[in-house]
């Protein structure tokens, strides 16, 4: 397995969980954060919407061995 896909499950392993955190515990997830500032409700669910949206599509990348195009003949 090549380098580039091992250190994606990293980028996987904290966005898609981290996503799902901030959606469904905003408050909670932030004390976990350490953020000693109150931010509501809403941009932290919107932030963990993109976060889990991202986590999401570099799994598909990974899933389907997406391999990119390189300039180098």
């Amino acid at each position: 397995m090549k380098r580039t896909h091992v250190s994606l499950y990293y980028l996987i392993g904290y966005l898609i969980p981290g996503g799902i955190a901030l959606l469904t515990f905003p408050q909670f997830t932030l004390k976990l954060f350490f953020s000693n500032t109150d931010y509501g409700d809403v941009l932290p669910r919107f932030v963990g919407m993109l976060m889990l949206a991202l986590g999401i599509i570099v799994l598909q990348a990974v899933r389907h061995r997406f391999q990119g195009r390189s300039r180098c003949p």
